[in-house]
């Protein structure tokens, strides 16, 4: 791992989804940071051995998108290794090496469930013993509570899975999106009168429940209303898993693009239609019906 020349107030965290529990934990580590030291987070980046309890159902966020949200916090270091790099780093390696040598940390902030080293084996109370050999300030920052439960990505993978786009919304502070490429499709919705950009999910993450939701599209800092189909397609068949998204008022190239586009709340579940002009029917209604969902959430 490189080395900083700069002393750090460091959260740590895998912080998939980066949701209110989290915030609370970097807002605290940029707000120890002071004027003296920079404001960092130690996170990693997903791999096929990370533990199952960490993204075994699905990730919540891309990089990109985590990267975003941290710099909104007022995070200006960002370390994330390879998950297969620091997995078999014992404890003591990582605070003093990882984490004092190389990161400069002075301070430390994490949940009351964090967990390091070979195994996972070291929890916070090992943390504070080796911060305190070494100086360090720790800060154990308390769960964040929902409904008097606490916040957390299992929570949200389950409001995603269900559809309950709101539940999901409240948990993260922040819409739920699916923000990845813009591919190629059939272009049936240009030919139905509804052209529509195509966004494959990848393997890893989370899948919301199949169906249409009310949804906005952000390009170039503008949100338009839109109406997203998240699933495979049943009329016209489709390999993957999608979201196909029609964004009202919006005429453009978007192909290669990364477009972010929040799900809002969930309209109606996916099903096949007899015919192509059903589905055309359908889409129509689905749009009236969004925009109006949209219009009352604003």
């Amino acid at each position: 791992m490189e080395r900083t020349e700069n002393k750090t107030s460091v959260a740590l965290g895998f912080f998939d989804g980066v949701h209110r529990g989290h915030q609370a934990v970097i807002r605290r580590a940029v707000e120890l940071s002071g004027e003296s030291l920079t404001p960092a987070v130690f996170t990693f980046l997903p791999s096929a051995h990370m533990p199952a309890r960490k993204a075994g159902s699905g990730l919540l966020c891309t990089e990109a998108q985590k990267e975003e949200e941290l710099g909104r916090l007022g995070v200006r270091l960002v370390s994330a290794p390879a998950f297969d790099e620091i997995r078999d780093i014992t404890g003591e390696d990582f605070v003093k090496k990882t984490l004092w040598e190389a990161m400069g940390a002075r301070v430390l902030c994490c949940g009351e469930d964090f967990r390091f080293g070979r195994g996972a084996a070291f929890a916070v109370r090992e943390l504070r013993e080796l911060c305190g050999s070494l100086g360090i300030r720790l800060e154990v920052v308390p769960p964040v509570l929902d409904a008097g439960e606490p916040v957390s990505s299992t929570r949200i993978r389950a409001a995603v899975s269900a559809g309950e786009m709101e539940t999901a919304r409240r948990l993260l502070g922040r819409h739920f999106s699916l923000s990845f490429p813009v591919v190629h499709g059939r272009r049936l919705g240009r030919r139905l009168g509804f052209p529509t950009i195509n966004q494959v999910i990848p393997e890893r993450f989370i899948l919301p429940r199949f169906g249409v939701y009310a949804a906005f599209a952000t390009w170039k800092g503008k949100a338009y209303p839109a109406v997203a189909n998240v699933g495979v397609k049943p009329t016209v068949g489709a390999e993957r898993p999608l979201a196909e998204t029609y964004i009202a008022g919006f005429d453009g190239d978007l192909y290669g693009e990364t477009v972010p586009v929040s799900l809002v709340s969930f309209l109606r579940p996916e099903r096949k239609f007899s015919s192509v002009e059903a589905l055309r029917e359908q889409i129509a209604r689905d749009a009236v019906s969004a925009e109006a969902l949209l219009r009352e959430k604003d």
